[in-house]
């Protein structure tokens, strides 16, 4: 078969059903490709959210044990929550190569400072547990109360920037 017109190749029912398939095939290949992604970064500010939400529960709740040590109150132990860092950095890795640098970095930060938290608060609930297990302090008690005082200041403190740099992020993405 001959073909003097290349509009005649064209105006084929065959041809289009054929372009029409393929085309359709891209498409269906590009969405399976961008999907995934995007529910990542939908789920990856979600959960930023999370680390914001959980900071602000975390620092009140230091705030208040810190004035309750301030009192003199006797503290009991307690478990913080924790925070979900590591669900974050699986999603940072998942589509790490369709976050910009800076948007990474932040993530980076954010969990450096999710390990910050996590740190002075297993410091703070050992040595309050090691009070409930009755080991004898009394002698060094006032040096052990300003050592939690400045556990729960750097707690708070690593708090209000995770709050502050998860806002500026959802406020930027």
């Amino acid at each position: 078969m001959a073909f003097e017109d290349p509009k005649s190749f064209f105006d084929n029912a065959s041809v289009g059903a054929a372009v029409g398939a393929f085309c359709a095939l891209m498409l269906v290949i590009v969405l399976d490709w961008a999907r995934p992604r995007i529910r990542a970064g939908r789920r990856l500010r979600s959960e930023v959210r999370l680390m914001r939400a959980l900071a602000a529960v975390l620092k009140a709740d230091c705030v208040q044990d810190r004035n309750e040590l301030k009192k003199g109150t006797q503290m009991r132990w307690r478990n913080y929550g924790r925070l979900n860092k590591k669900t974050m950095a699986k999603l940072v890795d998942d589509i790490a190569d369709g976050l910009r640098v800076e948007n990474r970095m932040v993530l980076h930060q954010l969990g450096f400072m999710a390990s910050m938290v996590d740190k002075q608060l297993s410091v703070i609930e050992d040595e309050l547990l090691s009070r409930e297990t009755g080991e004898d302090k009394a002698p060094r008690m006032e040096s052990i109360n300003r050592f939690l005082d400045e556990a729960y200041g750097k707690a708070i403190q690593a708090c209000e920037l995770i709050e502050k740099v998860a806002s500026e992020y959802l406020s930027a993405a």
